[in-house]
């Protein structure tokens, strides 16, 4: 996966660590058919925004198809938690 943060965009393969500093605009593009990754979010009410805007996966199910999210939903979303969505996304380019 590509990630962009401070104006710098680095490729993170298998194995390695990103730190992104609290209040630091920053993006991420997943290259590959699947990604694991950890993401560890120390800024209140993150959790909830994931649980507010993802479909739930119960039991074996698996990954949910893909969906477009709506812009405006998720801007207004983001904003109850105190974080600002910017754009636009990264593409492969």
């Amino acid at each position: 996966m590509d990630v962009v943060c401070d104006g710098r965009r680095l490729e993170a393969t298998t194995g390695d660590f990103v730190f992104v500093p609290r209040g630091q605009p920053h993006s991420y593009l997943v290259r590959s058919d699947q990604a694991r990754l950890l993401a560890i979010y120390t800024a209140p009410g993150m959790d909830r925004f994931f649980v507010d805007n993802g479909p739930a996966i119960l039991g074996d199910q698996g990954p949910p198809p893909a969906i477009d999210p709506d812009p405006e939903a998720l801007a207004a979303s983001a904003a109850r938690y105190a974080f600002e969505i910017l754009g636009p996304p990264l593409t492969l380019e």
